[in-house]
Formats: structure tokens, C-alpha cells, sequence
């Protein structure tokens, strides 16, 4: 099911609602934050809740004019077709601002070519001024300098720039 993100830093893993989800941004929010990167509650197998969950990111995201980076956590999707169809919604029905491969915690992994492919073709096939970001396994620069050729091919060169294409590593 979906959980609320810590923003307290205290450890808890409690059940998300949207009014929780939609307090845990406006806290964040007060607290400086521009951009919000929630988790898409890809495990939840209630397409009601997880409508009304992304419902309430976008409606705070939209009252507070915070960038939306919506985590698809990609790892977890085996249906590639499943996963299009999920970026095409997070990107026409809940206005993403960005879309991400991977929080980097999934056991399955982070950031693939393949699924990078499927979200890309997605954001092109939107229509709309969706930004990417791969994030999670981009351990190499050769890694890093797959996904920007990707990109460049899918998107067109104009995409590589901060304001729509950006790559996240967690090693240091």
C-alpha cells in the first residue's frame, strides 16, 4: 500500500490518506522546499486511493507552485507497458512537473535503459513539458552518458538541460 513519507525524520512508516499526504507537502513546503519528490503509490492495489493520493500531491503541489517530481520507482513494473501507461497519467493526469525512474531503494534496482526508454517515449507522447530524471544505479559516468544518449535520441538535444533532464546517484 502507499505510506507517508517521513518529513519528521522520525522513522514512522504510517499509511498514507490524502490529507495527510496533502499536510506532510504544505509542511515540507514551510520548511523551503521548491520541489516535491513523492513516491507514486505503485504497490497499491486500489486504483481509487491511489487516484485520490495523487489527487491531493497535485492539488498542494499546484496551491503552493512546487515542482512535482513524481517517483515511479520503475524496478518494481514488469509490465512495460503498465509502466507508459502510469507515466502518462502521473504526466497528463496529475501535471507532473518531472517524472523519476527510482527512489534507489527498490531491491529490484534503479534506473534501467529500457524503462528510461519507456518513459521518455511517454513524455514525448504527452505532449507536455515533462522533465525526466534518472535516479538509483548510475554508479559510472559511462552510465550517466547512456541515459544522456537516450535522451538525446528520444528527445531531441534541446532536452538535456537542468530544467527537464537531470541524473541522481546516491554513491559518493
Amino acid at each position: 500500500g502507499a505510506y507517508r513519507t517521513d518529513v519528521e525524520g522520525n522513522g514512522k512508516r504510517e499509511p498514507a490518506t490524502p490529507a495527510t499526504t496533502y499536510k506532510d507537502i504544505e509542511q515540507v513546503v514551510e520548511g523551503g522546499a521548491k520541489e516535491i519528490d513523492p513516491v507514486h503509490p505503485y504497490d497499491c492495489d486500489d486504483p481509487e486511493k491511489t487516484h485520490d493520493l495523487m489527487a491531493a500531491i497535485r492539488e498542494a503541489c499546484q496551491e503552493y507552485s512546487v515542482l512535482s517530481k513524481v517517483i515511479l520507482e520503475t524496478a518494481y513494473y514488469d509490465d512495460y507497458f503498465r509502466l507508459y501507461d502510469v507515466t502518462q497519467e502521473v504526466i497528463e493526469r496529475y501535471h507532473a512537473g518531472f517524472v523519476k525512474t527510482s527512489t534507489g531503494q527498490h531491491p529490484k534496482g534503479g534506473a534501467r535503459l529500457e524503462t528510461a526508454a519507456i518513459m521518455l517515449e511517454a513524455i514525448k507522447n504527452s505532449g507536455q513539458n515533462c522533465g525526466f530524471k534518472a535516479a538509483g544505479e548510475i554508479d559510472t559516468p559511462d552510465d550517466a552518458a547512456q541515459l544522456i544518449a537516450l535522451a538525446r535520441i528520444k528527445m531531441e538535444s534541446r532536452f538535456i538541460d537542468p530544467t527537464l533532464f537531470r541524473l541522481g546517484s546516491s554513491k559518493q
